[in-house]
């Protein structure tokens, strides 16, 4: 896949523009997830790691803190935590379940690190991983990452546990990339775009439960 000179242009162009204006925003949004990282014993509430971008091109991704402090560290295999892994601290997981830790992701966007739409960035220890599984991984690096791709609106969005999911997950970032366009840019902005509307109301649920938790045992 090879987008034309004035398709990358028009691209970027919508990822430079919206990610300006989704960053003013969700302004009042990523206040509350700094406040909600505070609460949860975060005294950074930005985490950064070292990702690959296009061409394998590495750069710092910005998400919100979620888990806790050793969670990364545990076991020799890279395991994916998901939205309810043992990892995430009990507000992480509403952030996750609601995506709001991937808001500062925004400002990727707008450097220029990522797109809106693309194949997900993976750190290095889990790019390793799954090129030992899939060897013809790395050619989903072809094009720019993304906040969102066409793995994360298909049922194989939170499956890891198995080589075979691992594979199948690799062979939908290729099919992206063989097949991009706009047309499917916009097909996948959408369903990203509904997927996270229709978590938000459980997720503000199963917060207020836990925020009475909290009262009731204070």
């Amino acid at each position: 896949m090879k987008y034309s000179a004035s398709t990358s242009a028009a691209k970027r162009m919508f990822d430079i523009v919206f990610s300006a204006l989704l960053i003013i925003a969700t302004a009042p949004l990523m206040l509350l997830s700094i406040v909600l990282c505070w609460i949860d014993g975060h005294q950074n509430p930005f985490f950064t790691q070292t990702r690959l971008g296009r061409h394998c091109y590495r750069f710092t991704i910005y998400k919100f803190r979620t888990m806790h402090p050793q969670a990364h560290r545990k076991g020799s295999t890279p395991q994916h935590v998901g939205f309810s892994g043992d990892g995430l601290t009990p507000i992480g997981r509403f952030m996750r379940a609601t995506s709001l830790d991937e808001l500062p992701q925004l400002f990727n966007i707008l450097k220029g690190d990522m797109a809106f739409i693309g194949p997900r960035p993976h750190a290095m220890v889990y790019a390793q991983h799954y090129a030992s599984i899939a060897p013809n991984y790395y050619e989903r690096y072809k094009v720019r990452p993304g906040l969102a791709g066409l793995v994360q609106v298909t049922p194989l969005r939170n499956l890891t546990e198995s080589e075979e999911h691992i594979r199948a997950r690799v062979a939908s970032d290729l099919d992206y990339v063989r097949r991009a366009s706009l047309a499917m840019d916009f097909t996948i902005f959408v369903a990203a775009a509904i997927i996270v509307m229709k978590s938000l109301t459980p997720g503000l649920v199963s917060l207020l439960a836990l925020s009475s938790e909290q009262m009731a045992s204070a």
